[in-house]
């Protein structure tokens, strides 16, 4: 699966629509299509998150979730998007904001778990990893980021320690976001 397919596959294409009619139809959606969101986001966890983690020393196996906080997740973030929309005057929130949000949400629920290392990172690695990759994905693919993207290793572990042992808000994750992908005047097309 590339980035491409999993991130359109995870946060969905999106057409201009009423964020207010689309959570009604969210609440009207059959179980089949809730547990189908849920099902998305464990693949994303299995298939690109596991395998990043195992490259990087950490012990991946017994790693389970929680389906409810997973599904408590989406709700959430629907939620969100109403809130935005009546709130903010947003009326559909671009990757950015929903990445910030899911990102969050994770980190307060903490629906992945090891089975044998309870002090285990998973959610907080999973969350950095989550938002590195959409920074990454919309860094290439939008012109108007006219610099290389690169996370390097200090990076990540800050920001996996942040995400940890620092209050973040919803605001502040999509605030940094946000600030990642203005353009830098000051940087060149050759900086890494």
């Amino acid at each position: 699966m590339s980035l491409n397919e999993s991130v359109n596959d995870f946060l969905g294409e999106h057409d201009n629509y009423n964020p207010l009619w689309a959570y009604e139809k969210y609440q009207k959606q059959s179980e089949f299509a809730k547990v189908s969101k849920v099902a998305s986001v464990v693949r994303f966890f299995e298939e690109l998150y596991l395998p990043y983690a195992k490259k990087c020393g950490n012990n991946v196996e017994n790693i389970h979730y929680h389906y409810e906080n997973l599904y408590d997740i989406f709700e959430r973030v629907e939620k969100r998007r109403v809130y935005f929309y009546i709130f903010h005057n947003i009326e559909m929130m671009n990757e950015l904001h929903e990445t910030a949000l899911y990102c969050y949400w994770v980190l307060k629920f903490r629906p992945f778990y090891n089975l044998n290392d309870s002090s285990h990172l998973i959610n907080e690695s999973f969350a950095a990893f989550w938002f590195m990759r959409v920074m990454t994905y919309i860094s290439l693919r939008d012109a108007k980021v006219t610099y290389k993207f690169y996370f390097d290793e200090e990076y990540v572990e800050r920001l996996t320690y942040a995400f940890r042992y620092r209050d973040l808000s919803m605001e502040s994750l999509i605030e940094i976001a946000e600030a990642f992908l203005r353009p830098k005047p000051y940087q060149s097309n050759d900086s890494q």
